[in-house]
């Protein structure tokens, strides 16, 4: 095992030295996030990438979003690494049990399906899923039947269809039908496509959100979401820290791996902070949102209170899991529960809070 571990490490380690020369030599990818500040020397970046490599056994690709490119940057060592994360996730999973069962979540949170149909047995509010497509047929959950994809024309609908198992928005799409007329997107449509997009995959076909005004002025065409971590200290669930994010660049997704922008939130005014970040290579630190000119500071999130009492609330049916991390719409009428996710990447968080390798660590209970 150790041995293994070890062959994997020397084994991957000179594209992981590759990667940290790329990261500082790219114009794109050393772009800093702060020109404002005095910046360290090529060398000394290179140098020092190079030490998180041979420490972490990865390479830091968030060493500029996270400002350790300024001279007076916070210690490396107060964050945490992507592996490093992991690793205690795994170790909180390892511990769950109920009544002195071990239990494992995580298939909950995974399966939107699943989760989207527990939520709504629990009296929360979540998308409603009407059906699910394979490219083939579609299972209408309102008639319990299984038919051709060609009865999506026979049904005038606005929907949002995304995998099942899917992650970061990947392959999700907005899907409408209006005369028998179908649309994938914007743009005009035919089964045919349609079948081609979810052929072999298992995709739910879902209500769309009206959101809240104040956040569809942001960005129209994504649904821009709360991501809130809860966390259970001490045997009962807590906020640990929240962001918005929000879609850029007409995408119907606001997942930041795919050009997404997020801004954190004043925990205490429930209102947007100055700056919102995007990773590389997309950009860099924005005061303002450069599809609808819309400025974050100050911005308030309705139902932002709300939202927060409500998923403390639910994580409390998911107790024995130490973390989640909650997508959470701002509907019209309050918060909607999108998703729930077991690895919430914690890493994205320290770019808009610094290092947060002591807040997270404090939430486990003390060695004995």
């Amino acid at each position: 095992m150790l041995l293994g571990r070890v062959f994997d490490y020397v084994r991957h380690l000179p594209a992981r030295l590759h990667m940290a020369w790329s990261l500082v030599n790219d114009p794109v990818l050393s772009r800093t996030y702060y020109p404002e500040a005095d910046r360290k020397s090529k060398l000394r970046m290179l140098l020092e990438n190079v030490a998180w490599v041979l420490k972490k056994a990865e390479a830091n690709r968030w060493y500029f979003a996270y400002g350790l490119d300024r001279k007076q940057s916070p210690p490396a060592g107060d964050f945490l690494g992507r592996k490093e994360f992991w690793k205690y996730q795994k170790l909180a999973r390892a511990s769950q049990s109920l009544e002195g069962q071990r239990v494992d979540y995580r298939c909950i949170l995974n399966d939107k399906l699943v989760f989207g149909g527990l939520l709504r047995g629990l009296g929360f509010a979540t998308p409603k899923t009407l059906a699910v497509c394979d490219g083939e047929a579609v299972q209408w959950f309102d008639r319990n039947q299984r038919i051709s994809l060609e009865s999506l024309l026979d049904r005038d609908i606005e929907v949002f269809c995304k995998d099942r198992l899917g992650q970061c928005g990947i392959g999700a799409f907005q899907l409408a039908v209006r005369d028998k007329a179908l649309y994938l997107g914007n743009k005009r449509g035919t089964i045919d496509e349609l079948r081609a997009r979810t052929k072999g995959r298992h995709v739910l076909i879902q209500e769309r959100i009206a959101q809240h005004p104040d956040l569809a002025v942001l960005h129209t065409n994504s649904v821009n979401t709360i991501r809130l971590v809860t966390v259970v200290v001490d045997g009962e669930p807590r906020p640990l820290f929240s962001l918005l994010r929000i879609g850029n660049q007409g995408s119907v997704c606001d997942n930041c791996s795919s050009g997404g922008i997020m801004v954190g939130i004043d925990p205490e005014a429930g209102v947007l902070m100055r700056y919102g970040y995007t990773v590389p290579p997309y950009g860099t630190r924005l005061e303002y949102h450069p599809y609808s000119q819309v400025r974050f500071e100050g911005r308030r999130i309705p139902f932002y209170s709300d939202a927060v009492s409500t998923a403390v609330a639910l994580h409390r049916s998911f107790s024995p899991m130490h973390s989640i991390g909650w997508d959470i719409a701002i509907a019209e009428q309050g918060p909607c529960f999108v998703e729930g996710n077991d690895e919430w990447a914690l890493v994205l968080s320290q770019i808009l809070y610094g290092g947060l390798r002591d807040k997270y660590m404090a939430t486990f209970p003390p060695k004995r």
